[in-house]
């Protein structure tokens, strides 16, 4: 009633017509989905993998260092936190 600013009067009349029902419905309020993007196979340019190689080598030598994937739009940085 509220989102159509109406009373419950209203509400009453068209239920004793006919055109509309009330009733309790229980609404679980937790999101269900979850995004899922398909996974898509791709090859590394070799600037990617040298990327990886400098970093895995970082990871496997437990040295901490900061890095930052520069690139425009489609350039590929997601491919590489992917792999």
């Amino acid at each position: 009633m509220k989102k159509t600013d109406t009373t419950k009067s209203s509400v009453d009349s068209l239920v004793k017509k006919g055109l509309v029902e009330i009733f309790e419905m229980e609404v679980e309020r937790k999101y269900k989905d979850e995004y899922q993007e398909p996974l898509q196979s791709f090859e590394l340019t070799e600037k990617q993998k040298s990327v990886i190689n400098e970093v895995s080598a970082k990871i496997e030598n437990q040295e901490f260092n900061t890095f930052l994937l520069h690139g425009v739009t489609g350039s590929g940085k997601t491919q590489f936190i992917l792999s």
